[in-house]
């Protein structure tokens, strides 16, 4: 029986996410996809006491591109678990196996590439809500049924704009802080 879970941990607190999904293995149940609304699928399976690592591409990884990163991790004793949008890479290992990230620079892109993706749907949100804002003045110039379909889903826009750019700008102000305090503590100050 499959479990779904909905998760903001990748916005605003990756290690929760990652600590929930452990806690999910251990009471076996393991990971199965992420959609792209945060929705994290869980199915039934023996109790396992693994790390979970979440891991960020430039660009989205295909077939081959994305056999050859598997590969790495793999080398490395991380099994890959799924993707989602084809840059965020779920791994998991044995408990005590070595890190992924185990220098400062490779800590730090990956902080730069969840930045530039919290500014991308920062982006989208707010182009959701100027579509809202931007219906009651279109609507009444033409008659179309499609116009009047939108206008019938504008609170869905409102609430989902709203919501997405909320989430978003607090992810950036948190990602920014993560950023900053690393590279004090780091040895790339």
């Amino acid at each position: 029986m499959a479990k779904y879970r909905r998760e903001f941990g990748l916005a605003l607190s990756e290690a929760q996410n990652i600590k929930r999904c452990e806690k999910f293995a251990s009471k076996g149940y393991k990971l199965v996809s992420v959609n792209s609304f945060g929705f994290h699928k869980f199915e039934r399976s023996q109790p396992e006491e693994v790390s979970f690592v979440v891991n960020y591409t430039n660009k989205p990884l295909k077939n081959e591109e994305l056999a050859e990163y598997i590969q790495i991790f793999e080398n490395s004793d991380w099994s890959y678990v799924c993707s989602h949008d084809g840059t965020c890479h779920y791994f998991k290992a044995e408990k005590g196996s070595t890190p992924i990230y185990t220098d400062d620079a490779t800590k730090l892109h990956k902080f730069e590439v969840l930045h530039k993706d919290f500014v991308k749907y920062t982006i989208i949100g707010i182009t959701i809500m100027a579509l809202d804002f931007a219906l009651p003045a279109i609507t009444p110039l033409y008659y179309n049924p499609f116009l009047q379909i939108l206008e019938i889903a504008r609170p869905l826009l409102r609430g989902s704009g709203f919501s997405t750019f909320i989430i978003m700008v607090a992810s950036i102000f948190s990602n920014n802080r993560q950023i900053a305090a690393f590279k004090k503590n780091s040895s790339l100050s």
